[in-house]
């Protein structure tokens, strides 16, 4: 529960509005997340860890798309490599299907373009269970520093 806590300072600190959502039932998955908050799979801003050179890569797309890792790596200059729960757990802090973007934990952050084709979207609020909705602007807002790009995914 520190890092929805952390998630929700920071949108305290930034001015944004504290719209995390717990659910009982699992948002562990862009289907089970989309299933509780009653939207399609595409709303929901889906977080994939990989490991770069140095630091972790966070890539946050929407929630249907299967992210070609090594075109991505390569449009980035930076050689993507899978990673398992004890690396995300180690790294960042965070459960797989709970990581959220919106702290800095010393990696670098790609947002896909294509979220910003929804009024709203739903990402991790830092555990399998939280989740909050935002829009582009805040995700800006709330990552200054990160990448946005077209994400390259497989067909």
């Amino acid at each position: 529960m520190e890092i929805v806590e952390a998630v929700r300072n920071r949108l305290k600190e930034l001015g944004s509005k504290d719209n995390v959502v717990a659910f009982e039932v699992s948002t562990h998955t862009a289907a089970e997340a989309a299933a509780a908050v009653g939207c399609s799979v595409e709303e929901i801003a889906k977080t994939i860890v990989f490991q770069g050179e140095a630091d972790p890569v966070l890539v946050v797309t929407i929630g249907s798309k299967r992210i070609d890792r090594n075109s991505l790596g390569t449009s980035i200059g930076v050689r993507l490599r899978s990673v398992g729960a004890e690396y995300i757990q180690s790294r960042l802090g965070m459960t797989p299907g709970g990581v959220t973007p919106l702290l800095d934990v010393n990696a670098l952050v790609v947002f896909d373009l294509a979220l910003e084709g929804f009024p709203s979207v739903w990402v991790s609020a830092g555990t399998p269970n939280h989740v909050l909705k935002v829009n582009g602007a805040t995700l800006r807002k709330l990552q200054p520093a990160a990448l946005w790009m077209p994400v390259p995914g497989l067909d």
